[in-house]
């Protein structure tokens, strides 16, 4: 099997940007630093993550790792933050997809387009401008990608969003931008299967 790096690999970019672990440490038994991660390592042949590669040299395969709150821990190691399996916390396995002539810069702008054409063509004229509503659509794309929801689907997941809405900081009413949290989740929650 050859590997390549994410940042060797100009042909091929991670299907959700969200799943960039690049730059977290990554913790031992006892907590003990391994090192940062420098690098996903990519098979192409499958359009996986394999694993990842830290700034000691040192590798691990995608299934020896854990994601936890802002960090990576090797298998049997447990953080204070609690544990999240990787294919809980970004769906197995993480997937890769070789970039077309249009993808262009797949940043965290791209959503922001995608949200964007979304609230045109789903809000009336009457509707909040999308500046109010764009926190709404980024509220559900992070919720979708939260260990509680994995594997449900929207309507599953509805009253547990309404909770946490309530708790965030969009001005909005729920029932106002719904058709917004509803696409970001699904859209979201697509990214990652």
């Amino acid at each position: 099997m050859a590997l390549t790096s994410l940042s060797e690999a100009q042909d091929w970019r991670l299907i959700n940007p969200a799943h960039d672990v690049r730059g977290m440490t990554v913790r031992g038994p006892g907590g003990s630093s391994h090192g940062k991660v420098t690098e996903l390592l990519l098979d192409t042949r499958l359009e996986e993550v394999y694993g990842i590669r830290l700034d000691t040299g040192r590798t691990f395969a995608a299934r020896q790792i854990r994601v936890g709150d802002g960090e990576v821990i090797t298998e049997g190691t447990r953080s204070e933050h609690g544990e999240r399996d990787i294919s809980k916390e970004f769906g197995q396995p993480i997937r890769i997809m070789k970039r077309s002539d249009d993808d262009g810069d797949l940043s965290s702008d791209s959503f922001d387009d995608r949200f964007e054409a979304h609230y045109r063509r789903t809000f009336n004229g009457e509707a909040p401008p999308f500046s109010s509503v764009r926190p709404a659509y980024w509220f559900a794309h992070r919720a979708a990608q939260e260990e509680h929801f994995q594997g449900r689907t929207y309507g599953e997941s509805r009253r547990s969003l309404q909770s946490y809405f309530r708790e965030s900081d969009v001005a909005l009413p729920f029932e106002e931008v719904e058709p917004a949290i509803q696409f970001a989740f699904r859209h979201a929650r697509n990214l990652t299967l």
